[in-house]
């Protein structure tokens, strides 16, 4: 399998995204969506990515990725994204993708899930899988903070002198991301009657609640507790990504019921 890297002219300006097509016979007409998550988790998620396009592309999926505006090769300084531009972005890239594919599954990572959700009101998409879903834009915010906290503390223990009041990994923490994100209320998702695929990796109220919710919509949900510990709220465990094992057959298994 080889990735194809390709330049989306949007209006939101140039988008990276790299596309793996699979050979042989077992091509379907279907193809598969990532969102990936903001620049504070991407950096973890790559491996999982990459390890998600492989297998299912070996299934007979076309399976296509992208970098959000300020993360990856994304041409943008990190500055210039905003939770507006992101989901133009996503909205972009779905619509460009559904000229390929007769029918398109979205998968949505973290605040990639919050996005994915927002890319999918309104479309007649296959399949939604939602990893760990970012549901609360406020706590979100508190936990990034959190993050920057241990971080900074960590480093500056050993001289490195870090000093970022205002950014995270070199991302700017402005107010209007908390209150863009916490607008995002689940409870005002309008799509009626689709399926969805919730894994998360710590069982919490408001997942179950949000499950409810779609259910409310005639919504299939189906919940599935993943076994690996991402750590998202400690900067020093970003290695445990690469032990996403779990996780990656949970998806694939997911896949093999659609």
């Amino acid at each position: 399998m080889s990735i194809a890297v390709q330049i989306l002219s949007a209006p939101e300006g140039p988008i990276v995204s790299y596309e793996m097509v699979p050979e042989g016979t077992l091509t379907k007409d279907e193809g598969i969506l990532l969102i990936n998550s903001g620049p504070w988790d991407s950096m973890r998620l790559s491996w999982l990515q990459r390890q998600i396009m492989s297998n299912l592309s070996a299934r007979g999926y076309r399976v296509l990725r992208f970098d959000l505006c300020g993360t990856g090769e994304s041409v943008e300084a990190t500055n210039a994204a905003n939770w507006s531009r992101w989901i133009s972005e996503c909205c972009s890239v779905r619509d460009s993708f559904r000229k390929t594919v007769r029918k398109v599954h979205i998968i949505g990572f973290r605040l990639g899930a919050a996005l994915a959700l927002k890319a999918s009101e309104s479309y007649a998409f296959r399949s939604l899988h939602l990893i760990d879903p970012v549901l609360d834009g406020a706590a979100y915010w508190q936990q990034l903070h959190k993050i920057q906290e241990a971080f900074i503390y960590h480093h500056n223990r050993f001289g490195s002198n870090i000093h970022a009041p205002d950014e995270l990994f070199g991302f700017p923490l402005d107010a209007h991301w908390e209150t863009s994100i916490a607008a995002l209320n689940p409870g005002h998702f309008d799509a009626k009657g689709r399926r969805a695929f919730l894994y998360s990796s710590t069982p919490e109220a408001p997942l179950a609640l949000f499950a409810k919710q779609l259910q409310d919509k005639d919504w299939e949900v189906q919940n599935i507790p993943l076994s690996d510990d991402f750590a998202w709220n400690d900067p020093l465990k970003l290695h445990l990504q690469c032990f996403a094992r779990e996780t990656l057959l949970s998806i694939s298994r997911a896949f093999e019921e659609l």
